[in-house]
């Protein structure tokens, strides 16, 4: 298998986010890039590709069931949280 590591960025909203990736791609780095929350995942590019939703969230806000933190962003003053639904 020959991996490389993508990037997607995403959007400050309170939507569900949907994200294609190749299968098995695995998140490495969640930050800030440029004023939008990015992330980078680990992946052999050949895969099929699946959809895969993604959910920000303030300090302190709400979070659906069936999402698990993923990473952090720090966008000052405020930080925000990556979340994904598990399949």
């Amino acid at each position: 298998m020959n991996t490389v590591i993508l990037k997607q960025k995403l959007f400050f909203t309170e939507n569900i986010q949907r994200v294609l990736m190749p299968k098995g791609a695995k998140i490495v780095e969640v930050r800030e890039e440029d004023r939008f929350p990015a992330l980078w995942f680990q992946c052999d590019p050949s895969q099929e590709e699946e959809t895969r939703s993604f959910l920000i969230r303030g300090t302190g806000h709400g979070i659906e069931d069936g999402f698990t933190y993923v990473g952090t962003v720090h966008d000052h003053p405020f930080v925000w949280h990556i979340l994904e639904k598990q399949q």
